[in-house]
Formats: structure tokens, C-alpha cells, sequence
């Protein structure tokens, strides 16, 4: 016959399994792994919402002053453009490519401010010598290529031979003067004397857009054709057309809606020249 154990010989069993599910229910809830998925995706979001929102205005100006040096180029119009005349394709490959070296100027101006000491000079150089290798793309004239080229040779050669000094070893930094606190107009005034520097940099990089789009304009060689006009330009349902003579254009300019423009073909007619306003007469 089969014996049964005494109660207390299962009490310590029964005792152990009581505190293991007390243990269980005082452990806080998990957050599981599709909580923090959702989280991360939403912080995601709210990250690209955000750059979209500043870049987006950023970049439709940057487009904007791009075309104004393009078409300024062929004395066209401008004062049509509109923000919806631009396209999302026409910031990628117009606006961006032309920024991104102007960020690199600026990157360098901002460091300059970071900087002290004889390292101040040492970003100048690096500014200069920057600023001097995209000006000799941008500008027409052989004189100014020649200037600039030596600008940016000089600069390049001095920071070849002459390095910057090294920065003091950690422990050997020299103490700096302990400085007053600095009051509200006091810090006021002291930004207020880097504005004049800023406006500078934003004309002189809003310039530089300007003139790659001018750049381009002369150098492009295809263009879309109709029988006797080229379109300069596609802006929303419109497009910019002007007389076509001998590989000149101008100076007449039409907008016109491009439901209208019939038989049209991708030619190789550039670069195109702007024609003169006069002609000499012959024997003169």
C-alpha cells in the first residue's frame, strides 16, 4: 500500500513557490520591443519633418538665385518667378550642387570664430585660398582667372611651407585671465558686432550661387527646341522661350504655356550667345 507524505513534508515546496510569484508580481511592467520601435520611428520622423521644414524654404531661395544668374546671363526676365514655378528634380540638381561648396566656405568662416591667436590667421588663409579655387570657376574674364589663380597659389604655397603651430600638450595650456560676467547689453552689443561680418558672408555666398547659375548658362550646350525657339527655362505649366538667330537669342522673350508648344526636340545648340544690341554697318 502506497504511503502519503505528511503536509509539512511539501511546506517548504509550497513556501518557495509562494515568494517566487510575489516576485513576479512586484517586477515592474516591460516595454516591449515594438514600443520601442514606434518610438524610434517617431523620433525619425519628427527629425526629417523638421529638416524638411527648415531646408525646404532654404533650398527654393538657393534655386531662386540660381535662376536669377542663369537667365540673367541671357538678359531674360526674372521678376515671373514664383515659388511654385520650381521643381523638386531642379533643387537636386541645380540648387544642392551649387551649395555645397559655398557650405565649406561658410563651415570655415564659422571656425574662424572658435579659433584664437595666430590658428585665426591660419583660417583666414584657409578662406581665402577656398574662396580664390571657386572664384576661378566662376569668373569670365581671363585677368580675373590670372588673379585669382595666384591668390589661391599663394595661399595653397604658404600653408605647404608654414604649418600652424601645435596646440600646448594637455597640462601645459596657458591660464587664461579669469573674466568678468559679462551683462546683457554688453553680450548684445558683442553680437551685434559679427552682424556686419554675417551680411557679408550671406551676399557674398548668395553672389557666388548667382554666378554658378550665370556659369552654367554659358555653358550648356542642350536646350529644348520648337521650329524657331529656344526654352530657356521650364516653371511649373509655363516655360521661358526666346527667338533663336544664328545660335544668338534674344532680346525678345516670351512665357508661355507649354500645352501650346507643339513639335518640340532635345537639341545640342549652346553654348548660346546673347545677340548684340546694334550691329556696326558695313564699310565702318
Amino acid at each position: 500500500m502506497t504511503k502519503i507524505a505528511p503536509l509539512s513534508h511539501y511546506q517548504p515546496i509550497l513556501s518557495f513557490l509562494r515568494v517566487l510569484r510575489g516576485e513576479l508580481k512586484a517586477q515592474p511592467p516591460k516595454l516591449g520591443f515594438s514600443v520601442s520601435a514606434k518610438k524610434f520611428e517617431l523620433s525619425v520622423f519628427t527629425t526629417l519633418v523638421s529638416l524638411v521644414a527648415v531646408l525646404g524654404p532654404f533650398s527654393y531661395g538657393v534655386l531662386a538665385l540660381y535662376e536669377i544668374g542663369r537667365l540673367g546671363y541671357f538678359n531674360a526676365p526674372v521678376d515671373f518667378l514664383q515659388l511654385g514655378s520650381f521643381g523638386f528634380s531642379d533643387v537636386i540638381l541645380k540648387a544642392y550642387p551649387s551649395v555645397i561648396p559655398m557650405v565649406a566656405v561658410a563651415a570655415l568662416s564659422v571656425r574662424f570664430l572658435w579659433l584664437k591667436g595666430i590658428h585665426r590667421a591660419y583660417a583666414v588663409l584657409h578662406i581665402v585660398g577656398l574662396f580664390a579655387l571657386l572664384l576661378i570657376t566662376l569668373v569670365n574674364g581671363s585677368a580675373w582667372k590670372i588673379f585669382w589663380v595666384c591668390v589661391a597659389a599663394i595661399a595653397i604655397l604658404f600653408l605647404l611651407i608654414k604649418g600652424p603651430p601645435a596646440p600646448p600638450e594637455m597640462g601645459n595650456e596657458s591660464e587664461e585671465d579669469s573674466k568678468p560676467l559679462e551683462t546683457k547689453d554688453q553680450k548684445f552689443w558683442r553680437i551685434a558686432q559679427w552682424c556686419p561680418a554675417l551680411m557679408i558672408i550671406v551676399f557674398v555666398l548668395g553672389w557666388m550661387v548667382s554666378a554658378y547659375g550665370a556659369k552654367n548658362a554659358e555653358l550648356e550646350t542642350y536646350y529644348w527646341c520648337t521650329k524657331d525657339e529656344v526654352v530657356l527655362g521650364f516653371y511649373g505649366d509655363k516655360v521661358l522661350t526666346s527667338k533663336l538667330q544664328n545660335g544668338d537669342i534674344g532680346h525678345t522673350f516670351s512665357i508661355r504655356d507649354v500645352k501650346t508648344l507643339t513639335e518640340m526636340s532635345y537639341q545640342k545648340i549652346g553654348p548660346l550667345k546673347v545677340a548684340p544690341l546694334w550691329k556696326p554697318a558695313l564699310g565702318r
